[in-house]
């Protein structure tokens, strides 16, 4: 799953005629052109607009007007210039978007103010979902910086670094401190003033930030670097799956019409995510089948499904789950994510079967 996105400047240049609104929330407004009844799968719109609102809480945003959010699966240069080529933008109030969620840009939308682009890119991808920026190695931030400067357009492979490099900052200096860097800065702005803004807010320079990140940050694909906090608290509980508490199943009915299933029949894939807890380290066995009429043994090309705890940092995805595996797991929060390809249909969905081993140790509860 790739996304490729930008904030852009808020002047904006419209060509064709936008569709009208198709659904509203409390957070979000969604405008298409599309049956958003038969062709958006069955909890996409409710945790746009829930994921919106965990974002405007935590950043403190005070705007209560809703986003308004255009689904453009046919493109969204027609509509928006300034955004031709890519799949999804925002001028800071409205989002363009050729896929639907899409996480990135409600970060940019939901965060109240346009910053310094590698800051704000960087934010943006934290919190990005589950969708994944094209895969790159790392890239010199001197490099970044001047693409970024001026209010620069960052290129597609930079945004793995940019992720990266705010996790870090993040990681170093609490997630506060970073967002009032960013506050402090604008879109135009360049490496001078990102260095005054970190020596104002954090009481040290640029030089400094970016010699201890080339030394001492972790480097790993964009997906396993993302905070998954708010894909945690939005995701479905599993439950106990013989009402012993020994072992839990999840079911994952991936048809788009499914309640828990998040995409369109528009997307390349669709996703479905739950939560479980375990309460006691050790071994924790995985075993994961495919659903459907006669679903075939090897379900890689149809779908996969990946294990992570919830918690920010490069070591939070545990592994992929395929078959039979066993995993040593520590006390928290973990989550499951099932995704399935569209077009499908020898496949409708996965089950994954967990049991702890022991069995006087509860993986989960009934609550």
């Amino acid at each position: 799953m790739v996304l490729t996105s930008a904030s852009v400047s808020p002047a904006c240049t419209r060509a064709e005629e936008l569709p009208g609104i198709a659904w509203a929330g409390e957070h979000v407004e969604v405008a298409t052109f599309v049956d958003v009844d038969e062709e958006v799968c069955g909890a996409t719109l409710n945790y746009l607009d829930q994921y919106a609102g965990l974002l405007r809480d935590r950043f403190g945003t005070h705007d209560d007007s809703p986003t308004l959010y255009y689904y453009l699966p046919d493109g969204v240069g027609p509509y928006f210039e300034e955004c031709d080529g890519l799949g999804g933008c925002t001028d800071g109030t409205t989002i363009y978007a050729t896929r639907m969620p899409q996480e990135h840009e409600l970060v940019h939308a939901s965060i109240g103010f346009f910053s310094y682009p590698v800051l704000g890119e960087g934010l943006a991808e934290r919190w990005g979902g589950d969708a994944a920026p094209p895969a790159a190695d790392a890239i010199p931030l001197s490099e970044i910086f001047k693409r970024a400067d001026g209010g620069g357009r960052l290129d597609a492979t930079d945004y793995e670094t940019v992720l990266h490099f705010v996790s870090h900052l993040v990681a170093t200096y609490g997630e506060q401190a970073v967002l009032e860097v960013a506050r402090a800065l604008d879109f135009f702005d360049d490496q001078g003033d990102l260095d005054r803004a970190l020596q104002e807010q954090l009481g040290t320079d640029l030089d400094t930030v970016v010699s201890d990140y080339e030394t001492n940050a972790e480097w790993c694909r964009a997906f396993h670097a993302r905070d998954p906090s708010m894909s945690c608290a939005l995701a479905e509980r599993a439950s106990c799956g013989d009402g012993t508490g020994h072992f839990l199943v999840v079911d994952a009915d991936m048809r788009c019409e499914s309640d828990g299933v998040i995409g369109t029949v528009h997307e390349d894939a669709v996703t479905r995510s739950f939560t479980f807890d375990v309460d006691v380290a050790g071994p924790h066995v995985f075993r994961t089948e495919a659903l459907g009429e006669d679903p075939p043994v090897d379900f890689s090309e149809y779908g996969w499904v990946v294990l992570e705890r919830c918690e920010a940092g490069c070591g939070h995805v545990v592994g992929g789950l395929f078959h039979d595996e066993t995993y040593d797991l520590e006390p928290g929060r973990h989550r499951i994510l099932a995704v399935r390809y569209n077009p499908m249909t020898d496949v409708n969905g996965f089950r994954v079967v967990i049991n702890h081993g022991t069995p006087d140790n509860l993986v989960c509860d009934a609550n």
